[in-house]
């Protein structure tokens, strides 16, 4: 589960790389979804590549902002890749040394674990919301959800089978909501996008 968790973004990274556009996927996805090490250097490439194709594709260049700033109008739309990887650094420290203060108490063990399901359960939730503000699901990987669906889907079968508490089964069903809520996005723009083409040439 931890290795498969990387392969949906391999098709958005490629399809930026080519396209060398960034506006069909959310910065917020490749924020929610910083829960392990080993994952994180396929999402700090992924993240690395959003910064600077969004950076280079705008005609006039905004004003520098960085994470040490401290400007919060301005959270997660840094311009530069470093800043991203010093907020990540900073919640890092601040929840390692929470955690490890507090590592004696059950309901702050039991309240991480619950942040993490929660934040897990809620990753597609920025594409979504993302696509549904633009409406259009345009530079946004088809095989990216796809992947993330049978992923989930396999996850959440493997939580049912092994008994894992009911939490887990929420999770990806959540997961799994999110999942076919785009899919359902991806049919309904593209249906729209066709009708405005017809339309043109009518």
């Amino acid at each position: 589960m931890v290795i498969g968790s990387i392969v949906p973004y391999i098709p958005q990274y490629f399809t930026i790389k080519q396209t060398q556009n960034t506006e069909g996927f959310s910065l917020y996805v490749w924020k929610t979804f910083r829960n392990s090490a080993f994952n994180s250097i396929n999402r700090d490439d992924n993240g690395n590549l959003c910064v600077r194709v969004r950076n280079s594709n705008l005609i006039i260049q905004p004003k520098r902002r960085y994470f040490s700033d401290f400007d919060f109008r301005y959270f997660w739309d840094w311009t530069d890749f470093l800043s991203y990887l010093e907020c990540m650094a900073v919640f890092t420290l601040l929840a390692g040394l929470l955690f490890y203060f507090f590592i004696d108490v059950p309901w702050i063990v039991e309240g991480y674990g619950l942040v993490a399901l929660v934040t897990e359960s809620l990753l597609a939730s920025p594409q979504f919301f993302r696509n549904l503000k633009v409406k259009s699901t345009e530079g946004m990987s088809k095989l990216m959800v796809l992947t993330w669906f049978l992923g989930d889907l396999y996850k959440t079968v493997y939580f049912f089978v092994r008994e894992a508490p009911f939490q887990f089964l929420i999770c990806g069903c959540t997961q799994i909501t999110f999942d076919v809520l785009i899919f359902l996005q991806v049919i309904i723009y593209q249906k729209a996008s066709y009708r405005k083409l017809s339309k043109s040439y009518s």
